[in-house]
């Protein structure tokens, strides 16, 4: 581990939706439970409720319009009665409906509605886990610290250089060699280099890239009217061997002509 990012906004993200998930998941178990049995009860007493009014209802129609149609009620109080009737019947018919419901529980959309909010809820806490995870930097490789970019304490971007590693294990020989002596160089020739900060010992390194296109002129010029200028490839070579104490930055030479 590297460095550890410090974000509270973050981590009060996560809290909460670690309790929207919880929320949600408890949303989801009433619905599996279904109706309590003391809604079902409630539900079914007031449907009894108006099923009696109901019946009491029907009953006052029935004298009333046989009083009017005999003259001795006025067809207000008929009206009355009539609107009462359909009053009760309509209440009846919600009774029914609200104990119906009770009975047969939530439906299968409101389980799927449910089913849908616990993973949205597992979503959100995976997506800000992802960040938080990232608040925490490894060392993609095991190697050396070359360059601190930040201290504790400092803001930083994403995007931004914290730390530069180098990878001890993973050395070459970089040069730069003019295009008309690329052509008797191949990947796969081994010559020898010396490394004057070790004594100007000897190392045998193998070429492994050959850049494919020539970059930049510093050469002479390739016609005697100084026309052209001769282009130069990049060559990079490993050592055979490893040389443990071989460091970025040193310097390598060789003589190019008797390099066989």
């Amino acid at each position: 581990m590297l460095v550890k990012i410090d974000n509270p906004e973050t981590i009060a993200k996560h809290a909460q939706s670690v309790a929207a998930k919880i929320v949600a998941e408890a949303q989801l178990a009433n619905i599996h439970a279904g109706t309590r049995a003391e809604v079902i009860a409630a539900r079914k007493a007031a449907q009894e409720r108006a099923e009696a009014n109901v019946v009491l209802a029907q009953k006052t129609f029935d004298r009333t319009r046989q009083l009017a149609e005999r003259g001795n009620a006025p067809i207000a109080r008929l009206d009355q009665a009539t609107a009462s009737l359909h009053e009760s019947q309509r209440a009846l018919d919600q009774a029914k409906s609200a104990y119906e419901q009770a009975v047969n529980g939530y439906t299968r959309e409101e389980h799927q509605i449910a089913e849908a909010n616990v993973g949205k809820a597992v979503a959100d806490i995976e997506a800000v886990k992802s960040i938080i995870d990232q608040m925490t930097v490894y060392a993609p490789v095991a190697s050396q610290v070359y360059q601190r970019n930040v201290e504790p304490g400092e803001y930083v971007s994403p995007g931004v250089p914290l730390i530069t590693l180098i990878d001890l294990s993973d050395l070459w020989i970089h040069f730069d060699l003019r295009e008309d002596l690329v052509k008797t160089l191949k990947v796969g020739d081994r010559f020898g280099v010396h490394i004057p900060a070790l004594g100007d010992r000897r190392v045998t390194v193998e070429v492994k890239l050959i850049a494919t296109k020539g970059e930049y002129a510093s050469w002479r010029a390739t016609r005697s009217t100084g026309d052209f200028d001769l282009r130069t490839f990049s060559i990079r070579a490993y050592p055979v061997d490893k040389v443990p104490e071989l460091r970025p930055g040193m310097s390598a030479y060789l003589d190019w002509r008797t390099r066989e």
